[in-house]
């Protein structure tokens, strides 16, 4: 069934968006705070 297929696919697309959110508040962050 193809909507088993994609909906693994938007999940994992998710994920990805989510981390690279949560990566971008880190990096903003330690920014603000002059640690990198």
């Amino acid at each position: 069934d193809h909507r088993i297929i994609d909906g693994r696919e938007a999940v994992g697309f998710l994920v990805k968006v989510k981390e690279g959110v949560e990566n971008l508040e880190t990096l903003l962050s330690e920014k603000d705070l002059g640690l990198a």
